[in-house]
This record gives structure tokens, C-alpha cells and sequence, in this order.
């Protein structure tokens, strides 16, 4: 079994700060023509928190299709949002035409733009875990039909959310970055804008790392960590007994994602942590443990 003291600290960010620099190059990649239903632009990131490569992002782009899927899996999703009153299962491409699918191993939200007494009610219901989720290194992926005009109002309002912008600021990051229509979409607009992004985050308190105790190589249980004070302590903050406590701040090994616990480790994971850990990374979770 891998023996690592690799500790793992947060690399996200609460302003724009990643995305002003990658600006410049996304906009090279904006196609001139708007795409269609049929052929709509490739999926473009909109917004990013987190310093590492491919994580941390939210990506804006058209409804996932089989056609389509391998490109949006390219974005490496954990969440899924959909701008339409039906499920993607239920909406198509034209009639008659591709139909819509959900994106395998993603949490799906909705976000029903076109009904003005779901907006603020669905946007409330993703916010949290789209801010934590995001904070900790997973990625989104938002879309309508065609991702020209209910989409990229959401996507808005969720980058100011993420990066603490204006929602102006956002919109006219997106128009750089995709050719959008927020022309079309401004009759979306309105005060449950400005309500959903005054309301404060619910904090999940994100994992720096998946350890546990080598000590007991035939009962391995794995947590999920952060640092306390210079030292690594469960989520859970798991102490129940002396030895219990003596156990797990001995032979400690830490990887860095669940999947590198997963791989090196093997064991169970703690059902404590489990349950304190957020939609995206209950997934991950499930994906490698069950």
C-alpha cells in the first residue's frame, strides 16, 4: 500500500481574477457566426475558481446530444443545468430531430428561465452547491436548445455568483466568449437577479484531501480531511475514544482526490463524511466506493 504525506491545500479564488487572464485566448476561439439549433457553437467556459487546469470551471453551451456528448464531456462536468421548463430527455433539437440527454454522472438542476415564478425559486435551489461545488474543483455545464439566449442569462447570474461581479460584468464576459443573443433574452431579466445574488452562500466546508490510518491495513476507512491547526482532521470530526483518535493521527496517508483514495488505499469510506459532503462530491464518492 502507497505510503504519502501529501497535503493538499484550497487553490480557489472569490473574484475574477482566473478568467481575466484567460480571456484574451477564449475570445480568439469565439466563432463569428452565431450558431443554430442544428449547429450550435462549441461549448465555451464562461467562468473559473480554481487555479488547476480543468477544474473549477462553468461551461455554457447547447443541449447534450448523443451526437454531441463526447464534445461536452471534454468540459468533465459533475453538474448539470438545464434552462428549460422539460427535462433534457423531453426536449429536441428540432422536431423530430436529436432529443436531449442527460449527461452521465452529473447532479441535474433546473433552472426554468421561461417561468418567472421558477427563477428565483430554482436558482435558490442550486446556488450552494454550484458555489461549493465549484470552489472545490468540480465543474458545471449550462444549457438550453442552442445556448444563445436562456442559457447565458443563467450562466450570468451564476458567474457573478461565482466571482463576485456584477451581473453586467458577467454578461459581457460571456458575450466575448460565445456569440450569444442577449438581445432576445433581456425580457429575462428582472429584481430576482439582484435578490438571488444579495443571499448568502451555505458554506459546505470542502475537503483538502481523502486520508486515512495505515495502522489497520485490514479495516481501512477513509475521511475526508482538511487542515486544522497543522494537523489533518475528518470532516466528521471523528474523535470517538482515545485510541480511536491515537489510530487515526498515526500512520496517516493522504491523496489528493477520491479517486486516488480509491486507487491507493482501497477500504470503505467513512458514511459520516459522506453524508456532510455535497451533491457533486457524493457522486465521486459513490462512483469509487460502491
Amino acid at each position: 500500500m502507497p505510503d504519502t504525506n501529501m497535503q493538499v491545500t484550497s487553490r480557489h479564488v472569490h473574484d475574477d481574477s482566473i478568467m481575466k487572464k484567460l480571456l484574451p485566448g477564449l475570445q480568439s476561439e469565439r466563432d463569428e457566426v452565431r450558431g443554430n439549433r442544428i449547429n450550435p457553437e462549441l461549448p465555451r467556459l464562461v467562468a473559473k475558481v480554481h487555479e488547476d487546469e480543468g477544474r473549477g470551471e462553468l461551461w455554457l453551451g447547447p443541449l447534450p446530444t448523443a451526437q454531441r456528448l463526447e464534445q461536452i464531456m471534454q468540459t468533465k462536468p459533475s453538474i448539470q443545468i438545464y434552462c428549460s421548463l422539460q427535462d433534457p430527455t423531453e426536449c429536441q433539437v428540432e422536431k423530430d430531430g436529436a432529443e436531449g440527454m442527460l449527461i452521465p454522472d452529473t447532479v441535474l438542476f433546473r433552472c426554468g428561465l421561461s417561468n418567472p415564478s421558477l427563477r428565483l425559486q430554482d436558482m435558490r435551489m442550486l446556488k450552494s452547491c454550484l458555489v461549493n461545488s465549484l470552489r472545490q474543483g468540480d465543474n458545471a455545464y449550462v444549457h438550453c436548445i442552442t445556448g444563445t439566449t436562456r442559457a447565458p442569462i443563467a450562466a450570468a447570474v451564476m458567474s457573478a455568483m461565482l466571482m463576485g461581479i456584477s451581473f453586467v460584468e458577467a454578461k459581457a464576459i460571456i458575450d466575448q466568449v460565445r456569440n450569444v443573443d442577449l438581445d432576445s433574452s433581456s425580457h429575462l431579466e428582472g429584481a430576482w437577479i439582484d435578490r438571488v445574488l444579495r443571499e448568502t452562500v451555505t458554506n459546505a466546508e470542502v475537503p483538502t484531501g481523502f486520508s486515512c490510518c495505515g495502522a489497520n491495513k485490514n479495516d481501512i476507512l477513509v475521511h475526508a480531511t482538511t487542515l486544522v491547526k497543522g494537523g489533518t482532521e475528518p470532516i466528521c470530526r471523528w474523535k470517538k475514544g482515545a485510541a480511536g483518535k491515537r489510530d487515526f493521527k498515526g500512520n496517516i496517508m493522504t491523496a489528493e482526490t477520491v479517486e486516488q483514495a480509491s486507487n491507493q488505499f482501497g477500504g470503505r469510506f467513512c458514511a459520516n463524511c459522506h453524508a456532510l459532503l455535497k451533491a457533486s462530491l457524493k457522486l465521486q464518492v459513490d462512483r469509487f466506493y460502491n
